[in-house]
């Protein structure tokens, strides 16, 4: 399989044959979960509150008050890959969120000509559903097709 491997729009040179692309977006929690709103300082909550990296819950963005938290954008993906398959005819995209060892896969695969059935010759998407055996996260149905992460009642 030939691939094209683009990072901010730039070509680079992936070799011959990719049959994967992993992309570490929070490598051993190199960015804060949180930041100020006020300063910009990453955040880290110890019993007292929240802290900067050295250890001030007061913010000198803010007139020395607490630091404002706020999530940090994509704090919460540690990896996102995409693995193609040439003998099963697939393309999996996984996903990892919360514990890095696991991910969610998404796959979409082309079934045989010739296999049985309504399905032969055409594309399949699997997604994760609530109920799978050793999920990544659990999965709380919000509506048909999107799920809530985490484990927790769904608000109104």
């Amino acid at each position: 399989m030939f691939a094209i491997l683009t990072v901010n729009g730039e070509l680079v040179d992936a070799g011959e044959s990719v049959e994967s692309c992993h992309v570490d977006l929070n490598p051993e929690q190199a960015w804060p979960s949180h930041t100020c709103r006020s300063c910009g300082e990453g955040l880290t909550r110890e019993t007292a509150g929240w802290v900067d990296s050295n250890g001030d819950s007061r913010c000198p963005g803010n007139d020395d008050a607490d630091h404002d938290p706020e999530p940090t954008p994509l704090a919460w993906c540690n990896s996102a890959a995409i693995l193609t398959d040439e003998d099963d005819d697939a393309v999996t995209v996984t996903l990892s969120v919360g514990d890095p060892r696991g991910a969610f896969a998404f796959t979409v695969r082309r079934v045989p000509d010739d296999a049985h059935g309504p399905a032969a010759g055409r594309l399949i998407l699997h997604v994760p559903q609530p109920g799978d055996p050793y999920p990544h996260v659990a999965l709380t149905e919000v509506h048909p097709g999107t799920y809530l992460l985490g484990s927790g009642p769904v608000g109104d």
